[in-house]
């Protein structure tokens, strides 16, 4: 099973990333205690802004949960503990006539199976 970002998906992942690793490190610039902020003030000049993390673990993570209508995505950040959705099909909003929008549909099954049962009373 494979799973892909389009690259609207990939970009705002990538941002939200930029904003979590930012304000990390403004964090621990700011901490009297974090012993290494003339460090990260250095490599920020650099323009390197990811915070210190365990790179055994990394420090975020994406997950992508299939349903039968597309894949639920959401990513991680591990040092924030904060997560943001990337698509969720539940936010699908419906259109005045009843359809759904086109771009949301992309990984919607083409064909719904019913069938009717007939009960006597």
């Amino acid at each position: 099973m494979s799973f892909f970002l389009s690259e609207e998906q990939q970009n705002k992942i990538d941002e939200w990333i930029d904003s979590q690793n930012k304000e990390c490190i403004d964090r621990l610039i700011n901490d009297p205690i974090y012993p290494e902020s003339e460090t990260l003030l250095e490599n920020r000049k650099r323009g390197y802004e990811i915070p210190p993390h365990n790179p055994d673990h990394g420090y975020y993570s994406i997950s992508f949960t299939p349903t039968p209508f597309g894949n639920r995505i959401y990513a991680h950040h591990h040092i924030t503990n904060r997560s943001t959705k990337i698509f969720d099909m539940d936010d699908v909003k419906m259109s005045t006539d009843s359809q759904l929008f086109e771009e949301d549909v992309a990984e919607m099954p083409s064909e719904v199976n019913v069938e009717v049962i007939e009960t006597s009373n």
